[in-house]
């Protein structure tokens, strides 16, 4: 058993050296960490296919399609070579998503998320470029602008060019990789690195590409020794969250969950002895308080009627609990949110107060030449470091992660704020939020929105909301990256109220808006303060009498700042009307000038494709989509602030409702060659869902994951009047001795809510004779079930069939041949195999490897490239140099020898003589001389192995050196050099640049004779 474990050792490092790339690498698929544009061609978009994938080496090649040039902000028009230079572009590659930078050249930018492997730190990261090709004509590449707040009255002003690289010829960006970070999710590391496929060098206006880049990271175990307080403990996501666009989901599978100690809680503290999914954490008086209607105890058995176990934590019992003290009460709560999510599974925490209440967190950040303080709530849902690595007054910055990093921004749990001032104002807020949880499914407010769009001032584009908005109404793939909007939902009615040049809304036309009932969503842009957004102010919040309840999210400024008393607490706490929730900025909105890519329209694009696009259900994981979405960018200071920003004013659990969901179920595990059924059906999108019947055919599309594993039909159809269609799905028998495989089911349809579930696949597959191939798999291959190496050349059946696949292919040696390559030597001498013993491997048949410090390629009869097989280099065929053989593994060099050296006189014809020369293996194929110092000669004979020249006239005696250079079959190159001395014979050479006398005298004629 050692043995075979040692010679499965040798040949595995073979196949990753030589073979496995071809082997292993799957098939080309687009790249999860973008969005992909519906309606692009497969062509025009970016694939990626993974080449290795061990714990300690991932590799990964990505696909570029072709370069273009594109004029202009949203313009489709394609730059040509003939007019090139009438404008800036922007240069688009397929669905690469463009990275600005304020004065620098606007490119495309490749986000990319590797989940490493459980117990592995990142080690290093490389890419590989391909083939480079050049866009052809000259380009001005549009440059960066600087983001202004959303404040009235501030001008923005346009940003110039970088001279100092826009006036250069070097290569920008000057890098083809960027590491973003390694952040952590749920106890899973992800790196995060950005890849620059473009090449631009502006004072030339040349832009190039390359058509492929490969990425290489290692790891390396994580350091057992270190200081570094422990990560987090895994823990399975029920949103799908944890492996969302990242490249090697399976890796996932390498984490396990680990408990950890649970504290004992203090005696007159409300803490959960079990699970809790859904904890509220308010004051004690509040959750003391039976007078308020809904009261703590009503709203937590809402949630727990929606199937959540839940828990009720009063803040006063966690700050006075010596087992999560913290620098300040802040770090105290956080800790424990922290013991909530590794001890009682915890994904969802109401904070239930304002800031007198519940104590807040502000996040320092620093964007251009601003910088503040922002309140952030992002502080209780990403768990990972303490978000003050240097101890001082600023959490939250740059190098406040672990060891001095990046601090942590993916979230391990969804947090939302009510902020209530009091235990009547969060009673307001339970009646909003249940209200809305609870109503009518055919309530027509709730696939009724109202895009709401104010005069920025930004100019071009930028100066009005409505192109920002549209966006976000329609869908969009401006800007390099794909965002679904409202219409990839038909049954969504959206109504859009915009500033223009023509005409400019007044308050009392969204406060109607509100109070007519008609709406459940309000999208906002435009400017905003503490007690100002839409137009209105704490007043008018408070005026409002709509009784059907509304979310909003808008990126206006100071909006959602809860330090203070913020027009969003108005809104959602105050009274029993306005909104049940909103995702607000607690400091400055950021907009672009002369264009609609500004950092808010990235969160907002971002936030509604999570709604729309992603299919998240709950308030809590569609902002948070917002945030990790745009990670990749995180370096740019404004997007860092708006991440900050963008709190959750109402409850994460609750789920936006308005849109059609598929549900999906199959069998959650089969065996191989199984026949099952599975099912779908339609639901509202709703806490409990209600099953829908659709009005007319519904054609919903399956797919699978791994077709190898499992298949299912193309397509199946709910009819009118119906709710629901069964259909059929194979476990495939796919002959591999590979016990349990997961593959996922996706059903999907226009306008609704994808639907994905996993089957596990069990191995039925035997192998009698533990070679690694299945029974079923050696009938098919011809090899022997009961003899793990059939062509007994020493190698296991399943070593030489690496794919596993019944056929030879290339990189491959034959199971069933000894002598793959036919140079005389068995497959298993060539590989360095000693010992056959125990391998069902005939000891008459395989003859060991008698050195195997030399071994050979079985696949090449010539490893060493000599032109000499390797079989007749060994001659007796046994893997070793023995007497009178030549080595098939090294090709020697030939020894060149020019012969000894001359002396000789003036005129004598000399001759070189390379005679001594010679090869051992191969032979030699050529030979050339060449004279390297002295008087210059004419060698005859010079590609001979003798050579010959006259020696010249001379006034002293000279020495001349000539070199032979011997080149064998292979190729190999060996120079050797000799002398000739010529001695002088003591007469001076005539001078030849002296011209003949004139005959005649000066000036007389000369008359030739003529013989």
């Amino acid at each position: 058993m050692l043995l075979r474990k040692y010679n499965r050792a040798v040949m595995l490092l073979l196949c990753l050296l030589l073979i496995a790339p071809a082997a292993y690498a799957h098939g080309w698929r687009p790249a999860r960490s973008l969005e992909t544009k519906a309606e692009m061609d497969k062509d025009r978009q970016l694939t990626i296919r993974t080449v290795a994938m061990s714990e300690k080496t991932m590799v990964f090649e990505y696909a570029m399609p072709g370069l273009e040039a594109v004029f202009a902000e949203n313009s489709p028009k394609t730059a040509t070579e003939s007019d090139a230079p009438s404008g800036p572009v922007k240069p688009v590659l397929g669905n690469a998503a463009h990275r600005s930078e304020p004065g620098m050249p606007v490119l495309p930018v490749v986000p990319a998320r590797i989940v490493l492997p459980e117990g592995q730190d990142l080690d290093d990261v490389w890419v590989t470029p391909g083939k480079k090709t050049v866009l052809p004509g000259k380009y001005l590449v549009a440059h960066g602008q600087t983001p202004y707040p959303r404040i009235p009255g501030v001008k923005p002003e346009k940003t110039e060019k970088n001279r100092a690289v826009y006036e250069s010829d070097d290569p920008y960006p000057g890098k083809l990789v960027e590491i973003v970070g390694v952040q952590k999710k749920r106890g899973v590391s992800i790196l995060l690195v950005n890849l620059y496929p473009v090449v631009y060098r502006p004072k030339s206006g040349t832009l190039s590409w390359y058509e492929t880049l490969t990425l290489t990271v290692t790891t390396k175990p994580a350091d057992s020794t270190s200081s570094r307080k422990p990560g987090l403990p895994y823990r399975s996501s029920t949103t799908g969250m944890l492996d969302r666009a990242v490249e090697n989901p399976e890796m996932v599978n390498t984490y396990t969950d680990k408990k950890k100690t649970e504290y004992a809680p203090a005696e007159d503290a409300i803490y959960p002895r079990a699970t809790a999914r859904y904890v509220l954490i308010t004051s004690q008086a509040i959750i003391d308080d039976v007078s308020i209607d809904p009261s703590v105890a009503d709203f937590i058995a809402h949630r727990q009627a929606q199937g959540l176990t839940t828990a009720v934590v009063s803040i006063d019992s966690v700050l006075a609990d010596d087992n999560y003290t913290g620098r300040n009460d802040a770090e105290t709560l956080r800790n424990f949110i922290i013991y909530a999510y590794e001890n009682l599974n915890t994904e969802y925490v109401l904070l239930g107060g304002d800031t007198g209440i519940i104590p807040p967190r502000t996040l320092w950040c620093e964007a251009g030449r601003y910088e503040d303080y922002i309140p952030s709530d992002l502080y209780y849902q990403c768990l990972d470091g303490d978000f003050n690595f240097d101890g001082d007054e600023e959490w939250g910055e740059r190098t406040d992660g672990e060891d001095g990093g990046d601090v942590d921004l993916m979230a391990e749990i969804f947090v939302g704020r009510a902020s209530a001032e009091n235990a009547a104002e969060l009673s307001n807020f339970f009646s909003k939020t249940m209200a809305y949880e609870t109503g009518a499914d055919d309530a027509a407010c709730l696939t009724t929105s109202l895009m709401c769009g104010e005069y920025l001032g930004f100019g071009g584009i930028a100066d009005y909301a409505e192109p920002g908005l549209e966006e976000i109404r329609l869908g969009s793939d401006n800007h390099g990256y794909t965002t679904a909007g409202f219409a990839a939902f038909p049954n969504f009615t959206v109504d859009t109220l915009y500033d223009s040049d023509s005409y400019e809304w007044p308050a009392a036309e969204i406060i109607n808006d509100i109070d007519s009932n008609a709406y459940s969503i309000i999208v906002h842009d435009g400017h905003g303060l503490d007690d100002q957004i839409m137009k209105l102010y704490n007043a008018d919040a408070d005026a409002l009498v709509n009784t059907n309840f509304i979310f909003a999210q808008s990126q206006a400024c100071f909006s959602g700042n809860y330090e203070g008393d913020c027009i969003a607490e108005h809104l959602t706490t105050s009274t029993r009307h306005g909104m049940f929730a909103v995702v607000f900025n607690s400091r400055e909105g950021w907009g672009l000038p002369y264009s609609t890519d500004s950092p808010s329209q990235r969160l907002a694009r971002e936030f509604w494709d999570a709604c729309f696009g992603e299919g998240l259900a709950d308030l809590g994981a569609i902002n948070t989509a917002s945030h990790e979405d745009n990670l990749w960018d995180i370096g740019d200071g404004f997007i860092r602030w708006s991440i900050y920003e963008t709190n959750l004013l109402g409850d994460p659990a609750t789920v936006l409702r308005g849109r059609l969901s598929l549900s999906l179920e199959i069998p959650a595990n089969a065996m191989e060659g199984d026949v099952r059924s599975g099912r779908v059906q339609v639901f509202s999108v709703k806490q409990v869902p209600a099953i829908k019947t659709v009005a007319t055919d519904l054609l919903i599309s399956l797919t699978s994951s791994d077709t190898t594993e499992v298949t299912v039909p193309a397509s199946v159809t709910i009819r009118a009047g119906e709710s629901e269609v069964s259909f059929d799905l194979t476990v495939e028998d796919d002959l591999l001795l590979d016990d349990v495989q997961t593959a996922l089911i996706t059903a999907s349809a226009p306008g609704f809510i994808a639907a994905t579930a996993a089957i596990d696949v069990e191995d039925n597959d035997t192998d009698t004779d533990d070679d690694g191939l299945s029974d079923d798999l050696e009938a098919i291959s011809r090899t022997d079930r009961d003899d793990a190496d059939t062509d007994d050349d020493g190698i296991f059946d399943g070593d030489e069939d690496t794919n596993q696949n019944g056929t030879v292919d290339p990189g491959e040696t034959d199971p069933c041949n000894p002598d793959t390559d036919g140079d005389g030597i068995q497959d298993g001498t060539e590989l360095g195999y000693t010992d056959g013993t125990g391998l069902d491997t005939d000891s008459d048949s395989f003859q060991p490897d008698l050195d195997p410090n030399t071994t050979t390629d079985p696949l090449d009869t010539d490893t060493d490239g000599d032109g000499l097989p390797d079989g007749q280099e060994d001659a007796n065929r046994n893997g070793r140099v023995d007497a009178g053989e030549t080595d098939p593994s090294i090709n020697v060099r030939p020894t060149a020898n020019a012969g000894a050296d001359q002396a000789v006189d003036e005129g004598d014809r000399t001759t070189l003589d390379g005679t001594g020369s010679f090869d051992i293996d191969d032979g030699i194929s050529s030979h050339v001389w060449t004279q390297t110092a002295g008087p210059t000669v004419t060698i005859a004979n010079s590609h001979t192995v003798r050579a010959s020249f006259t020696a010249p006239d001379v006034e002293a005696d000279q020495t001349l050196t000539f070199r032979l250079s011997v080149r064998d079959r292979a190729g190999q190159l060996t120079s050797d050099t000799c002398t000739v001395t010529v001695r002088w014979d003591g007469i001076a050479p005539p001078d030849n640049d002296t011209p003949p006398a004139a005959g005649g005298g000066g000036g007389g004629c000369f008359i030739e004779a003529v013989r």
